[in-house]
């Protein structure tokens, strides 16, 4: 319940009751190894990001990103063996999206930090998992394009920037049914 109120607090900005939320969470988790004290480490690296703290956004996401690498068995992020008609919960599947968002925040992080190949690759790992899972991940897809895009805008490389920007607005077209609540531009 603290991770869901933690990401509703993150998501409408008010950083300062989120990160208290967060203690408490880190508090209450009994094992700082687990998925659910990543998930918070991710939020946690969301606050510090939108809060222009890179130091403390990259220890959380570094914390996310090493747990799930620790827990997500290689068969739990090996695309190729995950079915696309798998639906979300406690499946392979959801881990799958876990990963994906691990691979979307570094991919964050490191072009905020101007580690632009770094990003890329970290964007193309997310955007490879997020593609194999199908229609159910396409307004995450949407962002990850939107931001390999700005990588590609940093690398002074315009068309492959836009062309990564004309697919996000597609897919988020697509996902809203032609009424997108926000464009990618």
């Amino acid at each position: 319940m603290l991770i869901n109120c933690a990401l509703y607090l993150c998501e409408i900005c008010d950083y300062k009751t989120c990160s208290a939320v967060i203690q408490s969470g880190r508090l209450a988790c009994s094992d700082e190894e687990s998925l659910n004290y990543a998930a918070l480490c991710s939020i946690e690296g969301c606050t510090a990001y939108e809060l222009n703290d890179l130091e403390k956004c990259r220890k959380n996401f570094e914390t996310f990103f090493r747990i799930q690498e620790k827990l997500l068995s290689n068969d739990d992020i090996e695309v190729r063996n995950i079915p696309s008609s798998l639906s979300t919960g406690s499946t392979p599947f959801s881990l799958l999206i876990q990963r994906s968002t691990s691979f979307h925040h570094m991919g964050v992080l490191e072009c905020a930090s101007d580690n632009l190949e770094a990003a890329l690759e970290h964007f193309l790992r997310a955007a490879a998992i997020r593609i194999k899972s199908g229609d159910s991940a396409s307004n995450l897809l949407a962002n990850t394009y939107l931001r390999m895009s700005r990588v590609h805008f940093n690398k002074q490389e315009y068309k492959t920037a836009f062309e990564l920007l004309q697919k996000a607005e597609f897919l988020y077209l697509r996902v809203s049914d032609g009424e997108a609540p926000f464009m990618a531009q």
